[in-house]
């Protein structure tokens, strides 16, 4: 059923398409979307809207998608497999190369982000093949500067700064910013 709304000149919607695909055989469907408008330098536009129809898929999920180089706990991968199929093999590659793991869930834990490639099988010959990056972050370095000895004679300031802009700050005094700034 088509929909009608109005966007205000110089703003913009967001269309969101739902298909129902059950009982529909696997394959692509081409369709156009018909977008009608008053402006008279775009009162149609067609949209042409492709939609996949698989027996099944599968996505990967990541118990998280960063973590710190030289963190000891492992990322979980799994395999999330949605739609009909009777069983279901898998296959992992990472951009470091061929894993052994034939399971739905793996995991890991790279020295370097690295992206993790998955193939899922039915015993019909259909496949679905997604990825995942995990990212390694380096640690910080945090350079306050040589430790010096300062004689106060009121009120002076000194600041700190933990450089690293975009980071996140955590002082031992609860201050949340880059710079901290120390007074008599």
């Amino acid at each position: 059923n088509p929909k009608t709304d109005t966007i205000a000149p110089g703003d913009s919607a967001q269309i969101d398409l739902s298909f129902m695909a059950v009982g529909t055989t696997p394959g692509s469907f081409y369709a156009d979307l018909n977008v009608t408008s008053n402006d008279p330098e775009y009162a149609e536009k067609n949209i042409p809207v492709t939609m996949d129809v698989y027996q099944f898929y599968a996505d990967i999920t990541a118990s998280t998608n960063g973590i710190c180089a030289g963190q000891s706990d492992s990322v979980n991968l799994a395999i999330n497999a949605v739609g009909t199929f009777d069983s279901l093999s898998y296959q992992w590659h990472s951009s470091a190369g061929t894993m052994d793991d034939v399971s739905s869930s793996v995991m890991v834990l790279p020295e370097t982000s690295t992206w993790y490639f998955a193939t899922t099988s039915d015993a019909l010959g259909n496949s679905y093949s997604d990825s995942v990056l995990v990212e390694v972050y380096n640690a910080p370095e945090v350079n306050l500067g040589s430790d010096s000895t300062v004689c106060w004679s009121g009120g002076e300031e000194l600041t700190l700064d933990a450089g690293n802009p975009d980071a996140t700050y955590f002082w031992s005094t609860g201050d949340t910013s880059q710079t901290l700034s120390v007074d008599t």
